[in-house]
């Protein structure tokens, strides 16, 4: 019968694709059923960023019978900034609330200071809480507790052999961020009052030289491309200003920065400068209103046997290899695909990825770097959630002054 014949053929040509694995797909659990059926503790972090059927899922998982370990936690900020949605009550209601509001209280502050820095006496914690306290009171909007431990993180390092200059260090790298020129040298003078210590003494060369570079005072992490002089990048007074709080911020290795300027400020050509003279290579992504997840984490293409394989986006390449990492134009791209980045930017620098169910550990010379336009000055530039603004350090970048501009031409 030739219909049966037919049948044959086709299911020939089906088992030889199996035996090529030209199909492999298969019914994989996601993290939220996985967590409920074998007892795992789950914590969903920024819950209110999830889409609809995203939530569908989490009811569902948490209604049908759970092993008896199971427990679910989630975070979210109020639904009053940028980006943030509202719960729904079917959602809400299934959660046992609890509001945690941000730590002010100076003894709470101090017990902090004193994790992070175990050797340091009374006097120095209290003086370094009160200046806390009152650079939050002076400008609320740019600091949070965030700014607080980044310093804390930035000075138990103790990359400059002193707890004094690495915490002048530490104090400057996080709270003369996110200010324009009048406020930074403003709380640069309170600083210079507060901490009063030799800033001009060198930092001390690291134990394996050979595979650091000195940019403006501050060792960073050699790449594993040759470092080059950059002979066309013309260094200003401004620039070298802005050059070396890019490299302070860099020689951690911990932070990502968020550079925020004019169009043609300079910001995206002063990380590439230093990508090259410490011989770093770097990745461009540049964001747009239709930037997809994909061009960031990867996609399924079919290879030359037909079969379908995970080819790794330029974020998930550069955070498993240390490759440098420019995000362009970061509030052009959509609010969820930003968020998306959330785990990355935190202290344990993960990056998930859902396609293939992982989570790859960012390599230790990997940096993320960002640039935007302020909010509303241009077409398209929205402004971003302060959750996400203060993942970042940012550093606000202004024109050129007239002379410099004029060194520059005549360069």
């Amino acid at each position: 019968d030739p219909r049966w014949a037919s049948v044959i053929v086709r299911a020939r040509r089906i088992r030889n694709g199996l035996d090529r694995g030209a199909t492999p797909f298969t019914l994989a659990r996601g993290v939220v059923l996985e967590a409920a059926q074998e007892g795992h503790w789950l914590l969903i972090d920024e819950i209110n960023l999830a889409p609809p059927e995203s939530l569908d899922a989490i009811v569902h998982a948490i209604s049908n019978d759970v092993h008896p370990n199971f427990r679910l936690f989630a975070c979210m900020n109020p639904a009053t900034d940028a980006g943030k949605r509202r719960l729904p009550a079917s959602v809400r209601t299934r959660f046992v609330e609890f509001y945690v509001d941000e730590v002010t209280d100076a003894h709470q502050l101090a017990l902090i200071v004193s994790t992070y820095l175990p050797s340091m006496n009374a006097a120095a914690v209290a003086k370094l809480v009160n200046f806390y306290l009152y650079a939050k009171q002076l400008y609320p909007s740019s600091y949070s507790l965030r700014t607080f431990c980044r310093a804390l993180t930035f000075a138990a390092e103790n990359m400059f052999g002193s707890e004094e200059r690495s915490l002048y260090e530490g104090v400057c790298m996080a709270f003369l961020t996110n200010l324009d020129a009048e406020a930074k040298e403003k709380m640069r003078s309170k600083i210079g009052q507060t901490f009063r210590v030799n800033s001009k003494v060198p930092m001390p060369s690291p134990s394996g030289k050979a595979d650091y570079v000195q940019v403006e005072g501050y060792w960073i992490e050699r790449g594993s491309n040759l470092p080059q002089e950059d002979p066309n990048y013309v260094v200003t007074k401004t620039v070298k200003a802005n050059l070396a709080e890019i490299a302070r911020i860099t020689s951690s290795g911990r932070f990502p920065i968020l550079l925020e300027g004019e169009t043609s400020a300079g910001k995206t050509s002063i990380v590439c400068h230093l990508a090259r003279v410490t011989g770093n290579a770097i990745i461009r992504i540049n964001n747009h209103e239709h930037t997809d997840v994909q061009e960031y984490m990867g996609s399924y293409v079919g290879d030359a046997n037909g079969r379908l394989v995970f080819r790794e986006g330029a974020l998930v390449k550069a955070v498993r290899e240390g490759i440098w990492v420019i995000l362009d134009e970061l509030n052009l791209a959509p609010t969820d695909i930003i968020e998306t980045l959330n785990r990355l930017l935190d202290d344990n620098r993960e990056l998930f990825v859902p396609e293939l169910n992982t989570v790859v550990q960012a390599h230790p010379r990997f940096r993320l770097f960002a640039t935007q336009n302020p909010a509303g000055s241009y077409g398209g530039r929205k402004r971003l959630s302060r959750a996400l603004m203060s993942r970042f350090v940012v550093l606000k970048f202004d024109n050129l002054p007239l002379d410099e501009l004029s060194s520059m031409v005549s360069y």
